[in-house]
């Protein structure tokens, strides 16, 4: 094996490090060196020349066999390559193309070797600066630039961009910077102390800039600061400083500079916005909220108050208010996968009747309301296996272990106050009301607090029935329709596949499967059913007012045991619908429906906890006002009661004392009971005799039938007169009661008086 040494090719540009003296030097050997390489130092900057130095020297001292303290080795960073030097925008390029034509012939042809030479440099500079009108110097400090720099064109650029000293601290120790002040107050030369004063200063303004103002950290820093403290005056004599002595302080203007100039941006505007605020306006844009998604199964579920007011589903006359819609959206597709509609406020038990929706089959569901599908319309009913929601309803203990335990489910939280977490579902709130909002009664408009817009209650005119309808409708135009900004997917757009959400979950679903669980809707309702106790009575299982019974009651005869004593079971229940609840005794999880000792007037198929409750508390009122009444009637009724009586009394002690009796005569009551009854027979025989004088003109065509018609059109007839005499004697009834309800309401407004 052939172990000779080959030394790299000595090429134009290379950078070569002497490790004695630390230097690097730049191989800028011109043409006709012949066996010379040229090194120039770029560490010295523009104080030296090339040397000419033999080839073989240099590949001698580059042997890696060789003595190490002699050794040249290859440097690989060159610190004026493009890379470390930013690109200079606007410079004068006639000008930097004037300096090239100065110095180009002498880095060619024969003069170029020359020139390393010490002997004949200053004779050619001097020639070449007189031939072109230049001075030697120029020249010798553009050459020593371009060996230097890198030997291109760029490299003659002057260093005139870091005149100034850009982004460097500048310490004035005297002498105030800026221009002469138009007022008295010049403020503070920027030393170390006025400048560490002056951040003291920021740190306050900085700490609650809401809160806060230049002028008030001023304040803050004369205060703590200028109290006490020394300083020169305009004639150099010292003087102490007072707070409210402005001429030794610096400026608002001096303040604002040193927090917009040298504090971060990014701190400058977390303390304007806030923190929160911040994070949700202000902060940096690091990725995409899909960018770790591979395929379905990644569900991100949110949920907000629609723009709309119900009405009750008992009576339509009775406002519920606005309903909570909850969204289920699968990150791949953008499919809304689940959806929760009703009345319980955003919080884990809507959540969870979401989830219940995400398993349930999509036909069956839409048909609970009248809605006709077909499979691929709506073809989603697995379980996802990564749920990303609010820190809210996703940090109950208990469910939340139920899920991840038994369902294998990963449970993320969005961080407090960060919707742009959840982007993706937080816009489809936007784009399913969007549709509607123009022609719902009852909608809520942006503005409908402002003075002058119309109230949205009183046009409200939809259930929780119809306007879950309007939903389910809304969310299947939303997951047929094209997404325009979506990023393309190679295999999609070759298969000639739209960015629809449906298109996509097939896609995903097809190609990998997808990470989904495929549980049962009575499996899913098992663990996250809310629960709540139930009382067992001789009616049922009672709860929510409602009566219920399933198998397990008919069986042991819990109707029965329920009339001698009454003991509580665990249930599970959808608020949503109280059709049915679930009995979780002893390990069970069993159907119940409603029983048959339900009243048939609340006993509304598909009704909501809130509408029940809703009911029942206008029910509460009316009796309440009902009572109020009747208490006003008793004690009016008490007050006439006791005048009758009162009235009574009298007119028997006068007849008693007439009659020369003390008390009323207490034998011989047969004959007075017959007397009464044939005075009350004869006041209705006189009744009766104006009742027949009344109808006289009936009975009268009534003989007229009897004489003409058969015996059919008699019966006929007959059956109209005595239904005439009916409706007489319902009107003479009616006439006697207003008389004597005329009566009392009299002696009601005497008694008021």
């Amino acid at each position: 094996m052939d172990t000779t040494y080959s030394p790299p090719a000595l090429a134009v540009g290379v950078l070569l490090r002497d490790p004695t003296s630390k230097a690097v030097y730049r191989v800028v050997t011109p043409e006709g060196a012949g066996q010379f390489v040229a090194l120039y130092d770029i560490g010295k900057g523009q104080n030296t020349w090339p040397e000419p130095i033999p080839a073989d020297e240099i590949r001698r001292r580059m042997d890696p066999s060789g003595p190490s303290e002699d050794r040249l080795t290859v440097e690989a960073a060159d610190p004026w390559s493009s890379e470390n030097r930013p690109p200079r925008s606007g410079y004068d390029q006639s000008r930097l193309d004037s300096d090239w034509h100065l110095i180009e012939a002498l880095l060619t042809g024969p003069t170029a070797f020359r020139l390393m030479l010490p002997k004949y440099r200053n004779g050619i500079l001097n020639d070449h600066a007189r031939l072109n009108h230049t001075t030697r110097q120029k020249l010798t400090r553009l050459l020593r630039r371009y060996w230097q720099r890198g030997l291109t064109r760029s490299a003659l650029m002057d260093d005139r961009n870091l005149c100034g000293g850009k982004d460097k601290v500048k310490i004035f120790k005297n002498v105030k910077s800026g221009r002469r002040p138009r007022n008295n107050y010049p403020g503070l030369p920027l030393n170390e102390i006025a400048r560490q004063i002056l951040n003291q200063a920021a740190d306050w303004l900085l700490q609650d800039w809401k809160h806060r103002t230049y002028r008030g950290a001023l304040e803050e820093y004369a205060q703590k600061f200028c109290v006490g403290r020394t300083a020169l005056d305009a004639h150099g004599r010292k003087v102490v400083i007072k707070a409210t002595d402005r001429r030794f302080q610096p400026t608002a203007r001096q303040l604002q500079h040193l927090v917009l100039r040298w504090r971060p941006h990014a701190v400058v505007k977390r303390s304007k916005l806030g923190k929160r605020k911040f994070e949700l306006i202000g902060r940096a844009f690091t990725g995409r909220a899909d960018q770790h998604v591979t395929c379905p199964g990644h569900a991100v579920i949110d949920a907000t108050i629609a723009d709309a007011y119900l009405l009750s589903i008992f009576d339509r006359i009775s406002l519920v208010g606005r309903p909570t819609v909850y969204f289920a959206i699968d990150l791949f597709s953008r499919l809304i996968v689940g959806i929760y509609v009703g009345f319980e406020p955003p919080s884990w038990v809507a959540a969870m009747m979401l989830l219940t929706n995400v398993v349930t089959p999509k036909v069956a569901y839409c048909a609970q309301f009248g809605i006709t599908i077909s499979e691929d319309q709506w073809p989603c009913h697995h379980m996802p296996t990564t749920l990303f929601g609010d820190k809210g309803e996703m940090m109950k203990v208990r469910a939340g272990q139920l899920l991840s335990s038994e369902f294998g489910i990963h449970i993320e939280n969005a961080p407090s106050g960060r919707p742009d977490a959840k982007s993706i579902v937080e816009l489809r709130f936007n784009t399913i009301q969007r549709p509607w909002g123009a022609f719902m009664p009852g909608y809520v408009d942006r503005d409908y607090d402002e003075r002058g817009s119309r109230d949205p209650r009183q046009d409200a005119a939809l259930t929780l029935y119809e306007f879950t309808q309007i939903i389910i409708l809304a969310v299947l135009r939303h997951n047929a329709a094209p997404i325009s900004d979506f990023p393309p997917i190679p295999d999609l757009v070759a298969e000639g596949g739209a960015p629809t959400p449906l298109e996509l979950w097939d896609y995903g679903i097809s190609s990998t499967g997808g990470l989904l669980r495929n549980d049962s809707v009575e499996t899913v309702r098992r663990y996250v059913l809310p629960r709540e106790r139930a009382t067992v009575t001789h009616k049922g299982i009672e709860f929510g007012k409602y009566c219920y019974l399933c198998p397990a009651a008919r069986d042991g005869d819990w109707h029965i045991k329920g009339r001698d004593t009454r003991w509580t079971v665990e249930i599970a229940f959808d608020p949503s619908n109280l059709d049915c609840i679930y009995l979780c005794e002893d390990g069970r999880f069993e159907k119940c429906t409603k029983a048959g000792t339900n009243s048939k007037y609340v006993d509304r198929e598909g009704a909501s906890m809130a509408e029940r409750n809703v009911l029942e508390d206008r029910q509460k009122a009316n009796l309440e006002r009902a009572k109020d009444d009747d208490f006003a009637f008793r004690v009016s009724a008490k007050e006439i009661d006791n005048e009758i009586v009162k009235e009574a009394t009298k007119k028997t002690k006068e007849a008693l004392k007439q009659a020369g009796l003390r008390k009323p005569q207490v034998y011989d009551l047969r004959k007075t009971r017959e007397r009464e009854r044939a005075a009350e027979r004869e006041h209705l025989t006189r009744v009766e005799a104006d009742f027949i004088a009344a109808v006289g003109d009936e009975r009268k065509s009534s003989s007229d039938l009897h004489s003409n018609r058969d015996s059919k059109q008699r019966g006929d007839a007959r059956r109209r007169i005595t239904s005439s005499m009916r409706a007489h004697q319902q009107a003479a009834a009616e006439t006697l009661r207003m008389s004597k309800k005329s009566k009392t309401l009299d002696i009601l407004k005497q008694i008021r008086r």
